[in-house]
């Protein structure tokens, strides 16, 4: 990915914040499960409390968690336009690997950890790793609430 390429992809992904912020029905009052209409997409009050997230910081980290599942491959079809989804595709040849208990662990699609997420997030989004961890937090929560567990 050329340097010209990763001023484009922050561009991009920068319109898309504002296009998200322009809706006005990604926050809400109420607690929405997965699998209920758009629920990825929102953020409900409770959630902004328990996560500690600003209204104003919503649309930045919703985009930034959508543009995460595309650079794990995990949502199809993308969220975004072609050129938007091609780009962060090619952004995958530069997420550093993990370091843990003195291994390097290389990226690679479908592992959804909240490191990779929180490089992403501040590379693309400017968006500190405390952030990053709460959008992701949430995310993770949801996910789970709606899995049934093998002792329920």
């Amino acid at each position: 990915m050329t340097e010209q390429e990763i001023k484009e992809l922050r561009l991009r992904l920068a319109r898309e914040v504002e296009r998200y912020a322009e809706r006005d029905d990604y926050i809400t009052g109420a607690w929405v499960k997965i699998g209920e209409t758009n629920a990825l997409a929102l953020t409900s009050e409770a959630e902004m409390l328990v996560f500690d997230i600003a209204p104003e910081q919503v649309a930045s980290l919703q985009t930034a968690y959508a543009g995460y599942l595309v650079l794990e491959d995990l949502i199809v079809p993308s969220l975004f336009d072609d050129r938007t989804t091609e780009l962060i595709e090619k952004a995958r040849d530069l997420v550093p690997p993990l370091k843990s208990f003195g291994r390097n662990i290389p990226f690679a699609t479908g592992m959804m950890d909240e490191r990779f997420f929180a490089w992403f997030a501040r590379e693309f989004f400017g968006i500190s790793r405390r952030q990053a961890y709460a959008i992701y937090a949430k995310h993770d929560f949801n996910v789970h609430a709606s899995v049934v567990f093998s002792d329920e």
